[in-house]
């Protein structure tokens, strides 16, 4: 099954300062952000039997970039590691064995500080359980995206988010403060990208 999300990057107003568990990702204190509307990430995961092994694709620039200069390449092997290790809690909650083929682009160029880790891993996580057909709650997806990358969790609700630090990892999950449209913030930013 395929199936294709995306989620915005985020930006935090109060960040969090360090974990309290490193294996679930909890945090040391809550956090509150906002998301970026025009920074976000497109993921498709695709599940089949007839794949052997995992393979992850990232769009090595930007998309508004013209499509014939764009081009798909496989992520270095920590970072399709940790993606593949995702897919693996989304296997094993789902409960299917397929490989799944992963392509993932940006809206903007990566490791520009615009949190591409927290949109990369909330995108593949809605994308991974759509794509496994298993519906999960909006705190559900928040607590699995978490475990991708911290504040992915507050790349999932919509407009400005806490990431509840919680005690356990049931707890410890994001929701929506208030609606993107609650004050009228906007970030401004002049960026070039070779071409």
């Amino acid at each position: 099954m395929k199936a294709t999300a995306v989620a915005p990057a985020n930006i935090a107003f109060i960040k969090y300062w360090g974990k309290a568990d490193e294996v679930l990702r909890i945090a040391l204190n809550d956090s509150v952000s906002m998301n970026l509307s025009g920074a976000y990430t497109t993921t498709t995961v695709d599940f089949s039997p007839d794949y052997t092994e995992d393979e992850v694709l990232f769009c090595s620039y930007p998309l508004d970039i013209p499509s014939p200069k764009r081009e798909f390449i496989k992520m270095d092997a920590l970072e399709a590691r940790r993606i593949v290790e995702h897919l693996d809690r989304v296997r094993k909650k789902s409960g299917i064995p397929d490989k799944a083929k992963v392509v993932t682009k940006n809206s903007f160029p990566k490791g520009a500080g615009a949190a591409s880790s927290a949109s990369g891993f909330a995108a593949l996580t809605v994308a991974g359980f759509a794509a496994a057909g298993l519906k999960l709650s909006e705190k559900e997806l928040t607590i699995f995206a978490r475990l991708g990358s911290g504040s992915a969790c507050r790349s999932i609700p919509d407009g400005f988010v806490v990431w509840q630090k919680g005690n356990s990892s049931e707890t410890s999950y994001a929701y929506s403060l208030y609606p993107h449209t609650y004050w009228d913030l906007r970030i401004f930013s002049s960026l070039w990208i070779p071409g």
